[in-house]
């Protein structure tokens, strides 16, 4: 059994190995997978789950009219292995209709399982895909990288799922050659959303800092799409803190407290980046009595600020920076099934 685009060819049944959940007595449909598994199946079920079945079986064939012998069945046989094959036929099947989670051992299994549910046009093998991507997104312990999972999602257009898993990343410093292996299979529109994400959250925190002394902003062209982040001014000569309305008084300065309070901003700056670079999550810096703001290297930073007061604005800040890609109007994610 054949069709005219390739998808599918037709041969006689040359193995003898039959999967045992697919091994139907009643099944009037044999498939087979490019490892030599046969599967056999009903074909009412694949009519319903599939309109390329459905297409492809309301072909009249040849020896429609002779009696068929279970033992030499033309099967059709499938471009797919059999693991994906059990995938698509475990949703499908009403007795079964669930994901088995452990058979999806790799995600290039998972990618092939989705190929093979948008050739087939099966909408609800689309669907429990999807729903096993998002499962793994709110996994604490997920199977597959978030970075090469929103590969992944992005690549099929899976918009909902590519956001999500967008925030997962943060956790991750891109620059490395693992995460390269994975960025390098993602497209150039889904890789530069979310380079600029990680870079954009680093840019914003560095922008808040300066705004803290007056100085002009690092990135001027980065603003904030979730609003202005309001930040506290950190004081001169009025020796002072003005923060939500209430004055604060901040710790006695020596004489010379002006150049090296500035050298140790600016330095207490600079790291902050690079550790931006490493976790742009930033929750390091939502810790109370976080390690960073009270290293020794920035201890001058106090008599700017009580470093306390410092650490709380800026775990305030990284919860108001943007936490997802921007997908809207996206051409690359039209497929919403």
């Amino acid at each position: 059994m054949s069709l005219s685009n390739g998808i599918i060819s037709g041969a006689q049944i040359a193995s003898t190995k039959w999967d045992k959940s697919f091994a139907f007595d009643d099944g009037d449909l044999v498939l087979q997978s490019t490892d030599s598994i046969n599967f056999r199946v009903h074909s009412v079920i694949l009519k319903l789950s599939s309109s390329v079945f459905r297409d492809m079986l309301a072909i009249p064939q040849a020896s429609s009219s002779e009696p068929k012998s279970t033992s030499t069945d033309e099967p059709i046989v499938l471009a797919e292995c059999a693991n994906v094959v059990r995938i698509l036929l475990n949703i499908i099947y009403p007795v079964q209709h669930t994901i088995d989670e452990e058979a999806i051992e790799t995600l290039e299994l998972l990618n092939s399982s989705i190929t093979a549910a948008i050739k087939y046009d099966m909408p609800a093998v689309i669907q429990a895909l999807r729903a096993f991507i998002r499962a793994q997104t709110r996994s604490t312990q997920p199977k597959f990288h978030p970075v090469a999972l929103y590969g992944s999602a992005w690549n099929f257009g899976f918009g909902e799922e590519a956001k999500a898993l967008s925030a997962k990343t943060l956790s991750y410093n891109l620059d490395t050659p693992e995460i390269y292996g994975y960025l390098k299979k993602v497209d150039s529109e889904g890789m530069l959303k979310l380079l600029i994400l990680h870079r954009r959250r680093k840019l914003l925190m560095l922008n808040a800092l300066n705004s803290m002394t007056d100085d002009p902003p690092f990135a001027p062209d980065v603003s904030d799409v979730n609003g202005p982040v309001n930040v506290p001014h950190l004081p001169g000569e009025d020796h002072c803190l003005k923060l939500n309305g209430n004055v604060m008084s901040l710790s006695p300065r020596p004489a010379d407290y002006k150049s090296d309070a500035k050298h140790a901003w600016m330095n207490f700056k600079y790291e902050l980046s690079k550790w931006m670079e490493e976790r742009p999550d930033g929750q390091e810096f939502t810790k109370i009595g976080c390690d960073f703001v009270f290293d020794h290297r920035f201890s001058d930073v106090k008599y700017l600020v009580d470093l306390r007061v410092l650490q709380k604005e800026i775990a305030r800040i990284v919860e108001k920076l943007p936490t997802e890609i921007d997908i809207e109007e996206s051409p690359s994610l039209k497929r919403e099934d």
